[in-house]
């Protein structure tokens, strides 16, 4: 295979770990139930990594799936999807810890 490398794993962001012919299995069962796959974005965000973003139609329902992918030798060695869900979101104002900001003044002194 061109795309993936022979060792090549993918960490789902449920935590589970999926070799390459689990992946193969996978994509085919989506691709048979009639699947549709639209590129959202192919980012290149370093030396050997891309961040991959693809839209998924099954019959109405449509969501979203995003991997950021190590490439070794023009092969994908890991991928590792992102959780792009507001509990994962730090950031996200649904969260109810609470975030303090710390102040810090500088000045200069000259002599």
């Amino acid at each position: 295979d061109n795309l993936y490398h022979k060792d090549f794993t993918f960490l789902s962001k449920d935590g589970k770990t999926l070799t390459r012919e689990e992946v193969y299995k996978r994509e085919a069962s989506k691709l048979a139930n009639g699947t549709k796959v639209t590129l959202i974005h192919f980012r290149k965000i370093g030396l050997d990594c891309i961040d991959i973003k693809l839209g998924l139609v099954t019959g109405g329902e449509e969501h979203a799936v995003r991997a950021v992918t190590t490439i070794t030798a023009k092969q994908a060695v890991t991928s590792k999807e992102i959780d792009e869900s507001p509990e994962a979101n730090f950031w996200s104002p649904e969260l109810t810890t609470t975030l303090m900001v710390i102040g810090a003044d500088c000045k200069s002194l000259v002599y």
